[in-house]
């Protein structure tokens, strides 16, 4: 055998590397053969080596908290070629969303978009991502309830330094710590006093 992209295995048998032959044609592949009494023939078959379609897709961010809102991603080839991964719901028209919460703390996951050409090339385009958990976040201090002339408090959160206290009567020192004072927060029911707190990977809870 001979030809471009072609390796002759010496028996009668060879291999074609379309690889190695490179994108272009039709490229000339030839089986030769010469008999006992030198007489030679050989047979001649074309073929051509497509290059494979450029895939990409709508930049997925390389870490997400497990309760950021579903993303929309879009394949370059939309309508057609189709998404895959943990936490991926496919649309069916090159598009899809990519849902944290679904996939689940952990990573990195592999998120693919597969488009295939009228020439039944296929390629992938490939991106990751890690979901985060979101921080634990209590705080100490606060009783359940007040007289209206009581001492202010002092209440202090689990990540202090860090973290924010807001809310009715709230004095936050912006160190993890604030003071609810009853009078500021004036009589009532029910009022609501939050520490947030966002960590490294800006993950946020209260």
């Amino acid at each position: 055998f001979s030809g471009p992209g072609m390796t002759d295995h010496a028996n009668g048998t060879a291999s074609f590397d379309p690889s190695a032959a490179g994108v272009g044609g039709p490229y000339d592949i030839i089986y030769s053969y010469t008999n006992a009494d030198g007489c030679s023939n050989s047979y001649t078959e074309q073929t051509l080596v497509y290059d494979l379609p450029l895939v990409t897709f709508g930049t997925l961010n390389s870490e997400y908290c497990v309760d950021h809102e579903v993303v929309l991603l879009t394949g370059n080839h939309a309508p057609e070629g189709s998404f895959s991964g943990i936490g991926i719901f496919d649309n069916g028209n090159g598009t899809a969303v990519f849902d944290p919460s679904a996939a689940g703390i952990g990573g990195p996951y592999n998120i693919t978009y597969t488009y295939s050409d009228g020439n039944s090339c296929v390629n992938t385009a490939l991106q990751q991502t890690i979901v985060y958990p979101l921080p634990t976040v209590n705080f100490s201090g606060l009783n359940t309830e007040y007289c209206l002339d009581d001492v202010p408090t002092t209440l202090v959160g689990n990540h202090s330094p860090s973290g924010v206290f807001t809310g009715l009567g709230i004095t936050d020192h912006g160190n993890g710590t604030a003071t609810f004072n009853p009078s500021l927060a004036g009589a009532g029911v029910n009022i609501a006093i939050t520490y947030s707190y966002a960590n490294a990977n800006f993950c946020m809870n209260s």
